[in-house]
Formats: C-alpha cells, sequence, structure tokens
C-alpha cells in the first residue's frame, strides 16, 4: 500500500457533513445584519470590503454612498462600521446629535501604538476628555490662543519664514516642507516656548516624520485599515506601515519627554511660559497629584 493511499484511508468521510454544515453556518452568520441595520456592501468572508479599498477609499466609499445612501453600513474584518456622508446627514450626526456620536471606537493597533496613552484625540467620551479638554483650551487661552499674541507668534514666525527664503534665492526649495517647519516652530513655541532653526536636524527629523507617517495613514489606506482589523498589522504591507509608524511616535514621544524634563528642572510656578508649564502646574496641584487625567506617562 502507498503512503497515498494509507493517507486517503485514514480520511473518514463522516467529517464532510459536519464541515459543510459549520461552512454553511458560519457563512450565515456573517451575512446576518441586526434588524434595521443600515444597508451597505459586505465585502468577502473574513477581510470586508478591507481588499477594496486598498487603491483610493475615498472614491469607493463615495461610489457606494451613491448606491447605498448617506447611511451606510460597511464590513471591514470583523467590524461593521457605520459610514456617514452627505451634509446634512453628518451634521445631524456631530452637530444636532453630537453627544450621541462623540465616542471613539476601541481600536487595539491605536492602543498598541500609543502604549495606551491615546490622549485627547483618540479619547473616549466621557469624563476625563472632558476634563482634559476643558483644561486645555484654559491653558492654550493663557498663553496666547484665542487672544492677538497668537497673531504675534505666527507673524514672528513669518519673518524667520520670510527672511529663510530670501537666503534661499537662486535654489530650488520644497515650498510645503518649509510651510509645514512653520507651522511646527509655532506649535513648538506654545508647546515648548521655543522654536527650531529651519536646517536644524531635529526639526527636519520632526517634519520627515509628520509627512511620512500622514502619508503611509492616507495613501492606500494602509495604516486606517488596520485600526479596524488589528490582525492585518502582521501582514504585508501593512506590517510595514504599523511598525514605521510605531517607530515615528516612538521617537516623537522622546522627543517630547527630553523637554518635560527640561521643563521640570527649570519650572517656576510664577510665571507660565508655556503650554508645558500649565500642565505641569495643573498636574502638581494639591488634588490632582492622584489624579490619573493629569500626569506625565512614561
Amino acid at each position: 500500500m502507498t503512503v497515498e493511499t494509507q493517507q486517503a484511508s485514514n480520511f473518514n468521510p463522516g467529517f464532510l457533513p459536519l464541515f459543510c454544515l459549520l461552512s454553511v453556518l458560519l457563512f450565515y452568520v456573517w451575512r446576518r445584519r441586526p434588524r434595521l441595520f443600515p444597508p451597505g456592501p459586505k465585502g468577502l468572508p473574513v477581510v470586508g470590503v478591507i481588499p477594496f479599498l486598498y487603491r483610493d477609499p475615498p472614491r469607493m466609499l463615495r461610489d457606494w454612498s451613491n448606491k447605498y445612501g448617506s447611511v451606510m453600513a460597511v464590513r471591514m474584518g470583523r467590524n461593521e462600521v457605520i459610514v456617514l456622508s452627505g451634509y446634512k446627514t453628518i451634521q445631524e450626526a456631530f452637530v444636532t446629535k453630537s453627544d450621541a456620536f462623540s465616542g471613539r471606537p476601541y481600536s487595539l493597533v491605536m492602543h498598541k501604538i500609543f502604549h495606551k496613552n491615546l490622549g485627547l484625540s483618540f479619547l473616549d467620551y466621557n469624563q476625563t476628555w472632558k476634563g482634559q479638554r476643558q483644561f486645555g483650551i484654559r491653558a492654550l487661552k493663557g498663553v496666547g490662543i484665542g487672544r492677538k499674541s497668537i497673531e504675534s507668534r505666527i507673524m514672528e514666525e513669518m519673518e524667520y519664514y520670510v527672511e529663510w527664503l530670501v537666503k534661499m534665492e537662486g535654489k530650488p526649495i520644497n515650498l510645503r516642507t518649509f510651510l509645514t517647519s512653520a507651522v511646527a516652530n509655532v506649535i513648538a513655541n506654545i508647546m515648548f516656548g521655543r522654536r527650531f532653526e529651519y536646517n536644524s536636524e531635529e526639526l527636519q527629523k520632526i517634519v520627515d516624520i509628520f509627512e511620512e507617517s500622514f502619508s503611509l495613514g492616507s495613501t492606500g489606506a494602509l495604516f486606517y485599515m488596520t485600526m479596524f482589523e488589528s490582525s492585518l498589522r502582521f501582514v504585508p504591507p501593512f506590517r510595514g506601515a504599523y511598525l514605521k509608524i510605531s517607530a515615528n511616535l516612538d521617537y516623537m514621544r522622546d522627543f517630547i519627554r527630553r523637554h518635560i524634563s527640561t521643563h521640570v528642572e527649570s519650572f517656576d510656578k510664577n510665571d507660565y511660559r508655556d503650554f508645558c508649564d500649565a500642565f505641569y502646574a495643573e498636574m502638581t496641584k494639591e488634588g490632582n497629584q492622584s489624579n490619573g487625567d493629569f500626569h506625565v506617562r512614561k
């Protein structure tokens, strides 16, 4: 008797009906949607519509919304995602009924990339988020946001920007990169009370990180699709985008920590220089020292 014959004889035909039954049940569960659920494309088993969003996600979603309506459901991996389109629909959800639509979905990938430190941008809509937002508005007003002094910060940076352009006369330059550098300097001025020279390696590294991360996050939807199906972070080409963005955020985390350490060493409670000082002051207030909402995470 050959090896192939022996292996074939070990196969129990009784498993075939069971396998077919399980396959049918799984397919039924996959196709089934809750009652009164919005219509929309289901895509393929396991992966849903993710393969169809690879090249041009906005265009694909727009085409589907034209077919299924301004409120539709798309299956991304194992998750059902509700997609809104059209001005009236979006306004009703995020303005008229903002309290009901202000939450954030849980994302394993985002938790791993940010080491569970989601910050104001990705926090769920709860008391922690409200407290952080109220403090942020209050602190930013104190360092110039919402007042004319922010205009002076921008105008000051524009003087440096124009001066740099004059120096670059006759040489090829990337205006988008330099504009990003100028914006980064305004933010650095507000956050850390300092700016960087345009030719500094530190500023160029930060600008490169932001441009690369935004590119990975939008082109081909490599990054944001992994937010809906966490297991994709192990599969090329998603794996490369996930690792690169993680490395970029690790660099930014170290960069911010260095500036925080400098601020802590030179902190003066009677003279808030920037947002970092305001946050540290709030963190060290009596009653906030044990409050997890105001502390520097390591």
